[in-house]
C-alpha cells in the first residue's frame, strides 16, 4: 500500500500488540474496531492504523488491518 507522502507521519505512541485493546485502560473496541481508527501512519514494523480509545482517549497503534 503506497501512501502519499504528506499524509505519513513519524512513528509516536505505543505500539499494541493487541489490535483491538486499549493500551491504557483496556477498553476493547472489537465491535466498533474501524469505528475507532483516527489515522495511517508509518513506522519501523511497517504501515500501522492509529485509534483513539472511546473511554481514556489514548491514542495507539497497531499492524494495519485491511
Amino acid at each position: 500500500m503506497e501512501i502519499d507522502k504528506r499524509y505519513k507521519t513519524p512513528s509516536i505512541g505505543i505500539y499494541n500488540r493487541n489490535v483491538f485493546e486499549c493500551t491504557e485502560c483496556g477498553t476493547s473496541i472489537l465491535n466498533d474496531y474501524y469505528k475507532h481508527i483516527c489515522g495511517i501512519a508509518e513506522a519501523p514494523v511497517g504501515t500501522v492504523s492509529v485509534k483513539e480509545c472511546p473511554t481514556c482517549f489514548t491514542k495507539y497503534n497497531s499492524h494495519l488491518s485491511t
